[in-house]
């Protein structure tokens, strides 16, 4: 069961009014929100604990918990910027990881960008010439010549 800033509040008025024994002040807690004697929120030490930081801070400072830090959108501008002007260059290819290394951002970060933002998978594009009917000749020379050696080889 998680506590809300209310449920919080109560708690610590509750220590307060009952002379500082955390004990009495989670029984209270418990009897007035209906619930069984012996479960609740949090143990005696972890309500002796968060008293001690309110009475450090003065106040119910509510943590960010350890989710996912969000990409920030100038990386992600940063991160489409560079793959344009990777892609429009004279070899036209780009990296991830010399994304990374022209905009100082992790790796990691640089591919989820990649993947799950801009939709760009990693993948090898050849170069291929055209097929020319001009070109029917070495064609048919390099088949029958590619045909010989399997005959050799076979044989």
């Amino acid at each position: 069961m998680t506590l809300s800033l209310k449920d919080w509040a109560l708690l610590v008025k509750r220590f307060y009014k009952n002379g500082d024994c955390v004990a009495i002040a989670l029984k209270k807690f418990r009897t007035l929100k209906g619930l069984r004697s012996g479960s609740g929120p949090m143990t005696a030490f972890g309500l002796k604990t968060m008293i001690d930081k309110f009475e450090e801070s003065g106040s119910f400072d509510v943590k960010c918990d350890r989710r996912r830090k969000a990409i920030a959108s100038t990386s992600v501008e940063n991160v489409a910027t560079a793959l344009e002007e990777a892609s429009s260059s004279a070899l036209g290819t780009c990296s991830a990881r010399g994304i990374s290394r022209t905009s100082d951002m992790p790796v990691n970060t640089v591919h989820k960008i990649l993947r799950n933002i801009l939709q760009c998978y990693p993948f090898k594009i050849k170069y291929v010439q055209a097929l020319v009917p001009a070109d029917l000749p070495k064609r048919e020379a390099f088949a029958l010549q590619f045909l010989a050696r399997m005959e050799v080889v076979n044989a």
